[in-house]
């Protein structure tokens, strides 16, 4: 949840509800179980079944999505003896860049965590509708809970003439910065406007994606003025935020997307 080279608005999410759940009375224990989520080998599968064999009957178990809906098979088997939560950030279907067939097992995989959890969790109140309607849900089962972020200093902005565009998104299909650098070559080629520069900040994903966005960049001559920052976290986060003018996002899909909440506390609208 808190590595800082792969930051997220999910892991932040995950990360403030084992900090502040204690604060409500709540005991957390993490179970590590390693693995490449939400496609882990079986040695993975294995040390999660041995996970949540250890606990005692009726125990509250969190699963976020990824994780529970790569494991149905393990999670069917516990559902009668423990009380089994899965906390949804983005439907599953809703990825984009996947090969059909991995997107296929993963939708399915989601719908039998969901059916066989005691409670789902998400974000938005759009979400649980269509959560409840795709996956057979009762809508009693689906709970929202909506993230928030912490208070910051108002950005400051600019320093100079340029205007500074900032865009903080992992670098992943559905996030759709191609569609971003295609439109920002496309205010590029007035005359007429200010001087920008856009920063995109953010986990590299699929080196594939990832080249075809720095191969856009520089087709349009844009590598002074657009660059690929990679994952920022803390004071440097902070700061990326602070010297921006304007943030942007271009994703495909989103449910409450964190850094729209995360501007909006710095003053930007």
């Amino acid at each position: 949840m808190d590595d800082p080279g792969r930051p997220s608005g999910g892991n932040v999410y995950d990360l403030a509800l084992f900090e502040e759940l204690p604060h409500a009375g709540w005991q957390i224990n993490a179970l590590p179980v390693g693995g490449s989520w939400p496609r882990p080998d079986a040695a993975a599968l294995r040390t999660l079944a041995q996970a949540l064999a250890s606990l005692p009957d009726g125990a509250v178990v969190l699963f976020d999505g990824l994780i529970g809906s790569a494991a149905p098979d393990v999670l069917e088997a516990e559902a009668e003896r423990l009380r089994l939560v899965v906390l949804v950030h983005l439907p599953l279907r809703d990825e984009t860049g996947l090969a059909p067939e991995v997107a296929a097992a993963l939708d399915a995989g989601e719908g039998r965590a969901l059916r066989t959890a005691a409670t789902v969790v998400t974000v938005s109140e759009s979400t649980a509708q269509r959560l409840a309607a795709e996956h057979g849900l009762p809508l009693d089962v689906v709970h929202v809970a909506e993230p928030g972020a912490r208070i910051a200093d108002a950005a400051y902005g600019s320093t100079d003439r340029a205007s500074e565009l900032l865009c903080v998104a992992s670098i992943t299909p559905r996030k759709g910065h191609l569609v971003l650098v295609e439109a920002l070559a496309a205010l590029a080629a007035l005359a007429d406007l200010p001087a920008w520069r856009c920063r995109l900040v953010g986990p590299f994903g699929d080196p594939a994606y990832v080249a075809r966005v720095r191969t856009a960049v520089e087709r349009h001559g844009l590598a002074e003025r657009i660059t690929l920052d990679g994952p920022l976290a803390g004071a440097a986060l902070t700061a990326a935020y602070a010297a921006a003018d304007v943030t942007v996002l271009a994703t495909t899909a989103e449910n409450n997307p964190l850094v729209v909440r995360e501007s909006l506390t710095r003053g930007f609208r």
